[in-house]
């Protein structure tokens, strides 16, 4: 721990349209003494994140799981997809750290998807069961579904629960604080109209947050209209230290200290 800087606890560097140079990244997070998530949206990205992971020793780590906007490819073969996840599980169970990202998405169509709740509900109960039964940390997406959502959870007695994103208000941030889940703030933070997000922050306890790029998106200040890049993660780091009114520094180490506590990762310095 004393060699790493910065946890960048969600990126999707396994996202084909976006054709990202993982080595140039690599070499970057090195550089930066940084180390990344890398985030599952399906079934195919979920067996990238393991081979990344597998590659990247100690500077990546695999989560797993269907994004709720990405659920609608497995319609008419939920149960073998989720067999497929368990495997994949069972199989490379000393390299997932997570189950994600998971969840429910109410907003919009994302790529030909239906916004079918019931469904999206069965698909996210499944993978919960999964998280119970392999006794593994959850990293939720949540968009415009926040009473479904915690309604959901509350049947689970889940291990260690992260809302991905979180970019919402004050009180939104107290329905999850009181379940104790940690919220992870992204580069949305350094953007001037978040205001009601700037809020939030000043308010939440430092030790329930952590940092996260979502990259290649949501792109921080000041790097807004480019490829968002897991290093920029310290400049998430910055804003929130600046909202709060805390010393920069202190800032990192307690965030850098929550992501690796929450994932139960054991950091290799040699």
């Amino acid at each position: 721990m004393n060699n790493i800087k910065y946890y960048d606890t969600h990126a999707h560097l396994n996202i084909e349209e976006f054709n990202i140079d993982v080595e140039s990244i690599i070499e970057e997070l090195k550089k930066e003494k940084i180390i990344i998530n890398c985030i599952a949206v399906d079934i195919e990205t979920s067996k990238s994140s393991i081979e990344l992971a597998q590659k990247y020793k100690n500077i990546i780590y695999a989560c797993v799981g269907i994004h709720p906007t990405d659920g609608w490819k497995y319609k008419g073969k939920v149960n073998e997809t989720i067999k497929e996840l368990e495997d994949l599980i069972i199989k490379n169970k000393n390299i997932i750290i997570c189950l994600g990202e998971i969840g429910l998405d109410y907003y919009t169509i994302y790529k030909g998807s239906e916004i079918d709740k019931e469904f999206q509900q069965e698909l996210f109960r499944k993978q919960l069961d999964l998280a119970v039964k392999y006794n593994l940390p959850i990293n939720i997406h949540n968009r415009d579904a926040d009473e479904d959502l915690l309604k959901i959870l509350k049947d689970y007695k889940l291990q260690k629960v992260m809302i991905h994103c979180f970019s919402s208000n004050l009180e939104s941030a107290k329905k999850f604080l009181e379940r104790n889940y940690i919220l992870s703030i992204p580069g949305i933070v350094t953007f001037k109209n978040a205001k009601n997000l700037h809020e939030a922050v000043k308010e939440i306890p430092l030790e329930k947050m952590v940092a996260e790029t979502d990259c290649p998106f949501l792109t921080p200040v000041p790097f807004r209209g480019q490829i968002n890049k897991p290093h920029y993660v310290q400049y998430v780091v910055k804003e929130i230290a600046k909202i709060k009114s805390i010393d920069e520094e202190e800032v990192r180490k307690i965030l850098l200290k929550n992501s690796i506590d929450f994932f139960q990762i054991k950091i290799d310095d040699k």
